[in-house]
C-alpha cells in the first residue's frame, strides 16, 4: 500500500437482530515491513449512514383514521403502517384498543385495501380475527412483508352509542413458531388522524356543512331559486312512525303563500324527502320529511333546491337556519 494514496475498502456483514448505537471504530497497522501505525478512531458519519447503527426495530409510518363519527354509525377503521423490519410469513399482526365498539366479535372480519397481504389466524385471506372487548383486530402476514414497504387496510365496525374522545390505538408483530410466540415488533401507539377522523371519537349530531344561496337578488322574481348544500355527522332515517324532520327557518317576506307540497329537486336528497316540502310563509319556515325506509347518510354532501318568490321590497339577507330531530337529533 503506498503512502499518500487513498483506498476504499469495503465489507459485507449481518446486522445485529436489535438495535444499537454505532460503536467506536478504529484502524491500525502493524507487520514486519513497515512500521506500526497506531490505532486511530474512524469517522463513523452520522445518521443511518453510520456503520453498524441499527435501529430498534419499529415503525417510520403507523396512522389510524376513521370515516364515521355518527354515534351507532357504521365506521370504516383505516390502518397505515409501515416497519422498518421484514415482517416475515405467518407473522401476527395486532392492531388494539378500538373499544366500545358495538361490533360483536368474529373469526372473519373482512380486512380490504390490501388484498392478499394479510389472512386471518385461520388462514382465511383478507380476513382477520376481531375481540370485542379488547378492541383488537389480529391477522397474520400472508408472505414476507419488505422493510419499508407502506401497508393500508381498512375494516368496518359499529360505532358506540355514546359520546366518547378517540382511542388509543396499539400495534404489535409478533413471529409465530411451533406453537411460540416472540416480539418481532413491540407496541406501537398509532398516530390519531386530526379532528373527527380520529379512530372512534363520537361526536354528538352536527352539521358539518350547511350552505344557502341564490338565484337572483332582484325584487318579485317569481322563481328565485334557493340552493342548500349539508353534510352532517350523522345518518338520518325515517323507519315506520319514527320519523326524521330537517326543518330550515328565517327565509323571511318571501311572497310565496303557505303549501304542504313546495316541490324540492336535487337527487338523491329530493328522493329521500319523497320530493315535497311543507312551507310556512309567516316564519319562512320550510319543513322536509325524510320518507319511511329512505335515508340520508353520515359525511355525506347533499344539495337540493326550491324555488321561492322574493319579496317585493330591498332588504338584507335574512339569518337562516338549519336543524334536524325525529330518527336522529342535531341542533
Amino acid at each position: 500500500l503506498q503512502a499518500s494514496t487513498l483506498y476504499v475498502l469495503g465489507v459485507t456483514l449481518t446486522n445485529p437482530a436489535t438495535g444499537q448505537a454505532s460503536p467506536a471504530i478504529s484502524i491500525s497497522q502493524t507487520g514486519s515491513t513497515a512500521a506500526t501505525i497506531a490505532a486511530v478512531a474512524v469517522d463513523p458519519g452520522s445518521g443511518d449512514k453510520a456503520p453498524l447503527y441499527v435501529k430498534a426495530p419499529g415503525f417510520e409510518t403507523g396512522r389510524v383514521g376513521q370515516s364515521s363519527s355518527s354515534p351507532a354509525g357504521v365506521n370504516t377503521i383505516t390502518v397505515t403502517l409501515q416497519s422498518n423490519l421484514a415482517i416475515t410469513a405467518s407473522a401476527q399482526v395486532t392492531i388494539e384498543g378500538l373499544v366500545n365498539t358495538r361490533t360483536d366479535d368474529s373469526l372473519a372480519m373482512s380486512v380490504s385495501g390490501c388484498a392478499g397481504i394479510f389472512k386471518s389466524p385461520a388462514g382465511v385471506a383478507n380476513q382477520g380475527k376481531w375481540d370485542r372487548a379488547a378492541g383488537r383486530l389480529v391477522v397474520v402476514a400472508t408472505s414476507t412483508i419488505a422493510a419499508g414497504t407502506t401497508v393500508s387496510c381498512s375494516f368496518a365496525i359499529s360505532n358506540p352509542s355514546g359520546i366518547q374522545a378517540a382511542s388509543k390505538v396499539n400495534v404489535v408483530v409478533n413471529s409465530v413458531s411451533t406453537g411460540q410466540i416472540s416480539n418481532m415488533i413491540p407496541a406501537f401507539t398509532l398516530r390519531n388522524a386530526p379532528g373527527s377522523h380520529g379512530p372512534l371519537l363520537i361526536q354528538a349530531g352536527a352539521f358539518l356543512t350547511a350552505n344557502i344561496g341564490q338565484s337572483s337578488p332582484f325584487p318579485s322574481v317569481t322563481s328565485n331559486v334557493i340552493t342548500i348544500t349539508i353534510n352532517s355527522n350523522v345518518a338520518m332515517s325515517s323507519v315506520g312512525s319514527a320519523s326524521a324532520t330537517l326543518t330550515i327557518t328565517g327565509l323571511l317576506n318571501s311572497e310565496t303563500t303557505d303549501t304542504s307540497s313546495l316541490a324540492i329537486s336535487g337527487s338523491p336528497f329530493a328522493t329521500a324527502v319523497g320530493g315535497k316540502a311543507a312551507w310556512v310563509k309567516a316564519t319562512g319556515t320550510l319543513t322536509l320529511t325524510v320518507v319511511s325506509g329512505q335515508s340520508l347518510s353520515g359525511n355525506t354532501d347533499y344539495i337540493f333546491s326550491f324555488s321561492l318568490q322574493s319579496p317585493a321590497a330591498s332588504q338584507p339577507a335574512p339569518e337562516v337556519t338549519i336543524s334536524a330531530a325525529g330518527g336522529s337529533s342535531i341542533a
